[in-house]
C-alpha cells in the first residue's frame, strides 16, 4: 500500500513536469548514416526524385532551380496520427539539401539536412539529419518521437540508396 501512495505523487509530479516544463517538451536533433554504392550526382539527384515519394505521400509543389516547395501527408505518427505538412528544400548541388517546416496541421516546427559526404571512390555516405518539435506535451513525447523519427529515416535512406544505387547500374550495364 505504501508503494502505490509513494507513486501517485512521483507520477502526479513528473506529468505535471512534462506539462508545464518548455524545456522537457524541447526537440533533439536526430540523425542517421547510411554509405551508398553511387556518386553524389547520383545521390543528390535521388534526393530530388524523392520529393514525388508515393511511400512517403509526398508531391512537389514547385521548383526555381534551387529551392523545392514540396507538400507531405504524413501517416502513423504517434499520438498525432495523420499530419500534413509543407517543407521548403534549399540545395547546395551534389552537397547537401536543407529542408524547414513552413507549415503544418500540428507539428510546431521542424528542419533538417541531408548531407552528401565523401566514401571512397563511388561511393558516398548520406547523413539525414532532423530536428522536429511535435507540440505533445505528454510524459516521454520526445522519447517516442524520436524513436519514430530513428524508424522514418532509416526508411528515408534506404529508398534513396535504392533510387541511386539502381540509377548506377542503369547508367553502367
Amino acid at each position: 500500500m505504501f508503494k502505490v501512495i509513494a507513486l501517485k505523487p512521483a507520477l502526479s509530479a513528473l506529468v505535471v513536469l512534462a506539462l508545464a516544463s518548455p524545456a522537457m517538451a524541447k526537440s533533439k536533433v536526430v540523425t542517421e548514416t547510411l554509405k551508398i554504392e553511387a556518386t553524389p550526382q547520383a545521390v543528390f539527384a535521388a534526393i530530388q526524385g524523392y520529393r514525388t515519394s508515393n511511400l512517403h505521400h509526398r508531391k512537389l509543389i514547385s521548383y526555381d532551380g534551387t529551392s523545392a516547395l514540396v507538400d507531405e501527408q504524413l501517416e502513423g505518427v504517434p499520438v498525432l496520427g495523420s499530419v500534413h505538412c509543407m517543407w521548403v528544400e534549399k540545395e547546395v548541388p551534389y552537397q547537401r539539401i536543407d529542408y524547414k517546416m513552413v507549415k503544418s496541421d500540428k507539428f510546431v516546427s521542424g528542419s533538417g539536412s541531408y548531407v552528401i559526404l565523401s566514401g571512397g571512390s563511388d561511393s558516398v555516405i548520406l547523413e539525414l539529419s532532423s530536428e522536429l518539435e511535435s507540440g505533445c506535451k505528454i510524459p516521454f513525447a520526445k522519447e517516442i518521437g524520436q524513436m519514430a523519427a530513428h524508424k522514418d529515416m532509416k526508411l528515408r535512406l534506404q529508398q534513396i540508396k535504392h533510387m541511386s544505387e539502381t540509377a548506377r547500374i542503369a547508367q553502367n550495364p
